[in-house]
């Protein structure tokens, strides 16, 4: 008789997900950990899918800045554009990081290239009246 497999969760499919990223790039949990200015347990947490149903935008925000991927791929693992809005709190978290920790290393000038990018971006798009204005931008 044959064992019936066990359907993976949403949130062991999001460790997977991550972890795949990870190994794909030659990272430790560390080494991501530290790129994303979150605890190593805490990665290992998510990695092993105990993260519960949801994970703090925060947190989802800075694996997504160190992975280069958006918050939606790393919370549902849909492979979307990213939003203007999802942009603009990306760069709001950006400039939350502890710029001291960053400043004049390759992470810190790429963060700058980032965010010069998607400031150029915004400058750039049509004004819309009805946009939601990003929390912390206000």
């Amino acid at each position: 008789m044959r064992a019936k497999r066990r359907t993976m969760t949403p949130q062991e499919a999001r460790g997977l997900r991550i972890r795949s990223e990870r190994v794909k790039r030659g990272w430790s949990q560390e080494e991501l950990a530290r790129r994303a200015g979150i605890a190593s347990r805490t990665v290992s947490y998510i990695e092993r899918g105990k993260s519960g149903k949801t994970i703090e935008r925060a947190t989802a925000s800075r694996l997504a800045l160190a992975l280069d991927r958006t918050m939606t791929w790393v919370i549902s693992g849909e492979e979307s554009a990213a939003s203007d809005d999802e942009r603009l709190e990306t760069l709001v978290m950006l400039l939350r990081l502890r710029w001291r920790d960053v400043q004049g290393t390759p992470r810190g000038d790429s963060i700058i290239r980032s965010m010069k990018a998607v400031i150029d971006e915004v400058q750039e798009a049509p004004q819309d009246s009805k946009r939601r204005q990003p929390r912390g931008l206000s």
